[in-house]
This record gives C-alpha cells, sequence and structure tokens, in this order.
C-alpha cells in the first residue's frame, strides 16, 4: 500500500512515498526477500543470508525448531537474544511479521523485551509501528517500556498516533505512555496526528494531551491544523480552549497562518476571539 505522507519533517527528512504495511510470507525459500522497505517504512528489508538459526525459525514459522532451542536454553547452550546480522532480535522479527505464537515462545522462555535494533527501535515499537496489536498486548502484560524512542526519537505512542490506531494508543496510555514527548522535530503524538490529518485519533488525544504544546518551530496544534485546512480540527481545539494568539518561530499567529486555505478555519477563530 503506498501512502502520501502530509508531515511537515514530522519524522524527520521523509520521502515523499513510503511502503506501510509490511509484506507477510510464511516460509521463504534461502533466496528470497521476505519484505522489503525503506526506513521509515515498518517492516524489515529481511534476507536470508542475513538470518541466525532461531531468526530464521520465527520467519519460517518452525515451532519444531523454536522447541529445540527452548531445550538448548536449559543447558545455557543457546542465546535466545542473539542478534542477527542487522542487529535485530527473534524477538523484533517475531513482533514485525505479528507472529503471534513466536511472541509467545519468546516470552516465556524469558527473552530480553528491550533490547533496540539498528534504527534504536524495542520490540514494542516495532509491533505499534506494524501495527501488530497482539504482540503489542502480549509485550504489554509483561511489562515492556513504553517509552523508549527511536533514532529519531518517535515512541510506540508517536507510531500508534500516526497510524491513527485509537486502539493500540488507548492501550500505551494505560500502561503509562507518555503523551507529551517530542520526536526530533517537537512533535508531540496529538501534533503528528493533527500533521497526518488522523481526525478521530485527534479527538481521542485532545481529551489527554496539552492542545497549546509547540514543536521546534513554535508551533502549535492550532498552527498545524490551520495550515492544513482542517475546519474540523480547528473547530475541535476552539472549543477547548485552545490559546488563539500564540506566535510561532516566525511571529505568526493561527490566524495568521490560516491564510487563504479556509474561510470556515478563519470564522471559528475570528468568532472566538471575539468572546
Amino acid at each position: 500500500m503506498e501512502k502520501k505522507s502530509t508531515a511537515w519533517n514530522g519524522w524527520g527528512l521523509l520521502p515523499f512515498s513510503f511502503n506501510l504495511r509490511p509484506l507477510r510470507v510464511r516460509s521463504p525459500p534461502m533466496t528470497m526477500t521476505v519484505a522489503s522497505f525503506h526506513s521509515p517504512g515498518p517492516g524489515y528489508h529481511i534476507r536470508y543470508q542475513d538470518l541466525r538459526g532461531i531468526h530464521r525459525a520465527v520467519i519460517e514459522g518452525d515451532t519444531e525448531k523454536m522447541q529445540e532451542i527452548q531445550q538448548l536454553l536449559v543447558f545455557g547452550l543457546h542465546d535466545l537474544n542473539k542478534r542477527d546480522r542487522k542487529n535485530r532480535t527473534a524477538l523484533h522479527l517475531a513482533c514485525a511479521i505479528g507472529s503471534v505464537d513466536m511472541v509467545k515462545i519468546l516470552v516465556l522462555s524469558q527473552c530480553q523485551l528491550n533490547l533496540r535494533d539498528g534504527e534504536n527501535r524495542t520490540a514494542l515499537v516495532k509491533a505499534v509501528q506494524c501495527q501488530e496489536e497482539a504482540c503489542v498486548d502480549i509485550l504489554l502484560r509483561k511489562g515492556a517500556d513504553v517509552n523508549t524512542k527511536d533514532f529519531k526519537d518517535n515512541t510506540a505512542l508517536h507510531y500508534a498516533a500516526y497510524e491513527g490506531n485509537i486502539s493500540i494508543a488507548r492501550k500505551l496510555l494505560l500502561n503509562k505512555g507518555d503523551i507529551e514527548a517530542k520526536n526530533k522535530d517537537g512533535l508531540t503524538p496529538l501534533l503528528l496526528a493533527i500533521n497526518e490529518k488522523k481526525e478521530k485519533m485527534v479527538a481521542f488525544l485532545v481529551e489527554k494531551a496539552n492542545i497549546n504544546a509547540v514543536d521546534y518551530a513554535k508551533r502549535t496544534a492550532l498552527h498545524l491544523a490551520c495550515a492544513i485546512g482542517r475546519e474540523d480540527m480547528v473547530k475541535l481545539l476552539v472549543d477547548r480552549h485552545c490559546q488563539l494568539n500564540l506566535c510561532d518561530g516566525e511571529d505568526r499567529t493561527a490566524l495568521v497562518k490560516v491564510g487563504g486555505h479556509s474561510y470556515v478555519c478563519l470564522r471559528w477563530i475570528g468568532l472566538k476571539s471575539l468572546e
């Protein structure tokens, strides 16, 4: 699936289009690519030659092989947290492809939950990024850290907001996810959801988040909603009494920012400022 990003460098310097969904292949031949993506797409580019025994067992869904590995663990003859050539653990791979059975086996065998891959992402961040909610549930029950940041300082909640997945976002918040965490561009999950035009996610987060938080360009949620001409989001923010006259890094208020985007946005802000 191809998706156009509307973020203004919300994730660093993004290409204008990138893959969002991992390709599922259960039993790849030795030379086949399981999933081919470019960062920041969610799936891993998996080459069979990069994998070690435990990683291959996970990718193939080979439960018999995993049981053999479990037996070796008893005698200390195998490392459950071994990295492949791309610095990924078996748990990272299992979460990326949504292999719930493998995640259960690894977690029950007491693998480490918060190890980072080559992009500084934990298995939980990867599961959220790939929208594998069943894997997310397992990791949260086992106490995975919900506030770790990847190489662009995005948390699991940022990825839930980016995808518009309210169910996962709610679970992360119930497990003490930081709703005000900022990535390298200063975007909180709420600001990111506005930038990506995720109306339902914005409506969910706005009840809990600081609606006057600013990114590193000093833009508020209202600035961003006005900049992309989203009347529904402007109304939502104005109705919740956001500050109307905060200035961004270019000393512009949201009223100036709206420009010619939308008369309705202009009306909502103007009417509220007269109250």
